[in-house]
């Protein structure tokens, strides 16, 4: 048995509107720490970034909100430069 069925369900049945704004605002203001490796940002990221839109086809808006949260939460603005000029070349 999978768990993103019941889960999806718990999540849509239970869950405020309140709790959802709540893990889009977690999306959001996600930072990368000083001395955090891009893959563990990347995968704390992601993780939080699937939790807040488990269940939803993300649609291109949703895309580009994670897009611009992703950027935001870097450290370094060289590496906010080459992710940019990677992301552009998909």
């Amino acid at each position: 048995m999978q768990w993103n069925g019941p889960k999806d369900h718990i999540i849509q049945a239970f869950l405020g509107g309140e709790e959802i704004a709540k893990k889009r605002d977690l999306v959001q203001t996600h930072k990368q720490k000083v001395y955090e490796s891009n893959e563990s940002f990347i995968l704390r990221f992601r993780y939080v970034a699937t939790d807040t839109y488990l269940g939803y086809e993300q649609n291109d808006d949703q895309q580009a909100i994670l897009k611009e949260a992703f950027l935001k939460g870097l450290y370094s603005d060289e590496l906010k430069k080459s992710q940019v000029s990677t992301m552009w070349k998909r």
